[in-house]
């Protein structure tokens, strides 16, 4: 692949994985420059090593060069994206209502550690019962459900 762009970096769960994903990153074309964009939320399985590959907190928005490698992270929260916050107000308010910890880093994109041990359950829980997204099915239809999608 010559450009590789991943939506929600955090959810790769480790720097192995995440090199072993930029062993496809090249180019045969001369002048075609092989790139790589990710865009992450703070928090997620693979919170540290992304935090950590980018520097984060300490050349935020600065170009700095690693084992050959050029990188940059752009800090970026929903305040810096009027057209979404506009379009979607009520992604805005969802975002302030959420638990301190998540609020902290999805709203203000803060990548401070304010963990908690029933936050990840929670805040996954609570957003779908927001989007009233929670289903119960019975076991037999839910293997049906399943196997459409399987066949």
């Amino acid at each position: 692949y010559h450009a590789i762009n991943i939506e929600e970096l955090t959810h790769i769960p480790t720097l192995l994985l995440f090199q072993q994903l930029m062993g496809s990153l090249r180019s045969t074309v001369p002048g075609l420059v092989p790139q790589f964009f990710g865009t992450a939320n703070p928090g997620g399985i693979g919170h540290e090593w992304v935090k950590e590959y980018w520097k984060i907190g300490y050349n935020d928005g600065k170009k700095f060069e690693e084992d050959g490698i050029t990188k940059i992270y752009i800090p970026s929260n929903i305040d810096d994206n009027p057209h979404l916050r506009d379009a979607d107000p009520d992604y805005v308010k969802y975002l302030d209502s959420l638990p301190p910890d998540l609020m902290l880093k999805w709203r203000k994109g803060d990548w401070n550690d304010h963990d908690s041990p029933a936050l990840p359950l929670q805040s996954s829980k609570s957003r779908k019962e927001s989007r009233r997204r929670i289903a119960q099915l019975p076991l037999p239809l839910f293997f049906e459900f399943a196997r459409a999608f399987v066949l």
